[in-house]
């Protein structure tokens, strides 16, 4: 594997460790291999809303230091697909915010349904105990139609992780030039 290689090559007398296959289903070995004690940055980039479950970041956080950058597929997956992520059967936006009762607060929502459920995970987020202070703390990534395709959002517990990410939006664009 490329990364196993680079590892090797770049920082061979460092301990890495690179775990195959579903983080969700291996979240308990990825926590087992982060020594106690390291500050940890995790950057989740989940094609779509169901291949995140909000109990893995939840696991991550109560067993480690961990601060994350989650891309939040807003507009790609979420807007794309609202009429079956509403239905009654699909448990995909309460699998990847946390939140089995997201449905009672949707009607009254004043968001599209992207941002509703960007919203519910970083409230759930700030459940966890990291800041989190709205939609306008994330950043919005459009494409050359300037229609939303999805969200970035750092969420720390540690208000010295908050000011390196506002700084760092502060020299962003929504959307880099392909060519």
């Amino acid at each position: 594997m490329a990364l196993e290689e680079r590892a090797r090559r770049h920082a061979p007398d460092r301990d890495v460790v690179v775990l195959r296959g579903d983080t969700n289903a291996n979240v308990h070995q990825i926590t087992s291999s982060i020594p106690r004690g390291a500050l940890t940055f995790c950057f989740a980039d989940p094609f779509k809303l169901e291949n995140l479950r909000f109990a893995t970041l939840e696991t991550l956080a109560a067993s480690r230091r961990i601060d994350f950058l989650v891309l939040l597929a807003s507009g790609m997956d979420a807007n794309r697909n609202e009429a079956e992520y509403v239905k009654r059967s699909s448990t995909v936006v309460e699998a990847f915010t946390g939140t089995p009762d997201w449905r009672s607060r949707w009607p009254h929502a004043k968001l599209n349904f992207g941002d509703f459920v960007a919203d519910e995970f970083g409230q759930s987020m700030k459940r966890l105990g990291y800041q989190y202070e709205g939609l306008a703390a994330t950043k919005a990534i459009v494409n050359s139609k300037n229609a939303p395709l999805y969200r970035l959002a750092f969420f720390s517990r540690n208000s010295l992780g908050m000011k390196f990410w506002y700084e760092s939006l502060k020299y962003t664009t929504s959307q880099r030039s392909l060519f």
